[in-house]
């Protein structure tokens, strides 16, 4: 159970880091965000890390959305 003073996390993962950075700056403020642009690292990243909300990219190499 998240504490009540702890932000969400969010993960975006998309190929395209240029769509991360201009995804992460305005949510950072209010969210805690991942974000990778390998979607084969996503697994990982859920095993060790609590996600409250995943955007992800549909058309990926690797793993598609």
């Amino acid at each position: 159970m998240r504490s009540l003073n702890k932000k969400p996390t969010i993960l975006i993962v998309d190929d395209e880091v240029d769509i991360l950075i201009s995804m992460e700056r305005p949510l950072q403020f209010k969210y805690n965000v991942l974000t990778t642009s390998d979607s084969l690292k996503v697994l990982d990243i859920l095993k060790s890390n609590h996600v409250d909300c995943i955007l992800m990219d549909i058309r990926m190499p690797g793993i598609n959305g």
